[in-house]
């Protein structure tokens, strides 16, 4: 069974100039596919491999005093355990029946 973790997570307001240096800053890692994070509690690398899953989405809802827009970008991907994910599938197998007894 996998666990999940959250490494980093920010919510602020930024001038819309700074936030599009953040997602050029972004943009830059994933050409080259690793980029670093300053957090809190140290820096948080990010590796990526060769193929990822991107999803987009901009949305408007108008109310009375305006009209509220959101622009979503998700990026995911998988990073096997090893080389050979057939071999990784096997050991967490085995290290779950360990984990049983």
């Amino acid at each position: 069974m996998g666990s999940k973790s959250e490494s980093m997570k920010k919510e602020e307001v930024r001038l819309s100039y700074d936030a599009g240096v953040l997602l050029r800053q972004i943009a830059e890692g994933f050409s080259h596919r690793k980029f670093t994070f300053a957090s809190e509690d140290g820096d948080v690398v990010v590796e990526i491999p060769d193929e990822v899953k991107v999803k987009f989405a901009f949305k408007e809802k108008n109310k009375k005093d305006g009209t509220k827009s959101k622009l979503k970008v998700e990026m995911a991907w998988f990073t096997p355990c090893c080389d050979q994910p057939e071999e990784c599938t096997t050991k967490s197998s085995e290290a779950a029946g360990k984990n049983e007894e």
